[in-house]
């Protein structure tokens, strides 16, 4: 329904003012040579007239192409914000699809304190994607340097290393997280 309303709109404004333009246009050049032809005078008056039509379609021109460049700008805000959007769902799907973001609920449901919960949910994703990154990164370091490794040697050992890299980067981070929050609620209470 948006994109009908959308495309009747951007059609009303290409060929609806364009076809207005066209016949306004026209009937201004028409009245010009009928009365150029006539006296001196008069053709001074049309002159001035045909000068300004001139500066108005030429404004005319200029709204409708900063209209459309607005137009384009939005459409791909619209879409970077869609895409953005559909990202964020899918990795959020994904995570509830493994049990992660479960996990971390019922370790801070376990322990009672969010700060458990997050600090579970953080090292299980960053280990994981260490995990993916550590394999994929040493398989293609294998590749390029033609180390000569097996295959699974490489996806192990990187995978491994990307595991253990990846679950300590997870607690550096909620340390760093931890800290600024700490920090945060300190300046709040001391505000009031």
């Amino acid at each position: 329904m948006k994109y009908s309303l959308l495309l009747t709109i951007c059609a009303l404004m290409l060929f609806g003012s364009g076809l207005a333009q066209v016949s306004h246009g026209d009937s201004i050049r028409t009245n010009i040579r009928a009365t150029a032809d006539t006296t001196a005078t008069h053709a001074a008056g049309t002159g001035e007239n045909a000068g300004t039509a001139g500066e108005d379609d030429g404004m005319n021109v200029f709204l409708f192409v900063f209209g459309m460049a607005f137009l384009c700008v939005a459409g791909a805000a619209i879409l970077l914000g869609g895409a953005i959007m559909v990202g964020f769902l899918a990795v959020l799907f994904a995570l509830v699809s493994a049990g992660v973001l479960s996990t971390g609920i019922l370790a801070g449901m376990y322990r009672r304190s969010v700060a458990a919960g997050f600090r579970t949910l953080l090292v299980i994703v960053c280990g994981l994607a260490g995990l993916f990154t550590g394999a994929v990164g040493l398989w293609l370091v294998d590749r390029i340097f033609k180390l000569e490794w097996k295959a699974q040697t490489a996806l192990l050992t990187g995978g491994l290393g990307g595991l253990v890299g990846g679950m300590a980067l997870g607690l550096v981070l909620f340390f760093i997280f931890n800290s600024f929050f700490r920090y945060c609620r300190r300046r709040m209470a001391w505000q009031e």
